[in-house]
């Protein structure tokens, strides 16, 4: 996935470049987290590049999009979005950690916890079982089995 593809999908027109070196730090850690979440290397191209089926460049666009929803690498450092709850009296805020986002949705189209964001539902088809022996031939510590 290259950085004119995402921003396609996020909707930022090619000329602006005022989120770029935030997107070229979040896209690479997107694609890491989505390779792990799915226990699924991927297909290379012939230049070793990771090719990503279509609904998983999506889903990318989504997690990177609820990171800038929630204020990750605003100007001025603001925290806009990041405030989950707010209580007036004797002035007490609580705000979002943002590296929770991507696990839990952070909210985003009424996720609350656990595999929720709507995002999980556009990986599930990628997403590969791990064996891991038990007993027999090799022992846990001995990962992986010859």
């Amino acid at each position: 996935m290259t950085l004119a593809e995402l921003k396609i999908l996020l909707g930022i027109p090619e000329s602006d470049t005022s989120k770029d070196a935030l997107l070229e730090i979040l896209l690479p850690a997107a694609i890491d987290f989505v390779i792990e979440w799915t226990q699924n290397p991927f297909e290379h191209d012939e230049k070793g590049d990771i090719v990503l089926p279509a609904g998983a460049k999506l889903a990318i666009s989504m997690m990177i999009q609820a990171v800038l929803t929630a204020g990750v690498g605003s100007e001025g450092g603001t925290y806009a979005g990041m405030v989950e709850s707010e209580r007036v009296g004797q002035l007490q805020q609580t705000f979002r950690n943002p590296a929770e986002l991507w696990t839990t949705g952070g909210g985003i189209n009424g996720a609350s916890g656990g595999s929720t964001a709507p995002w999980f539902a556009l990986l599930k088809p990628y997403r590969r079982i791990r064996f891991v022996p038990s007993g027999g031939a090799c022992k846990r510590d001995d990962l992986p089995c010859p």
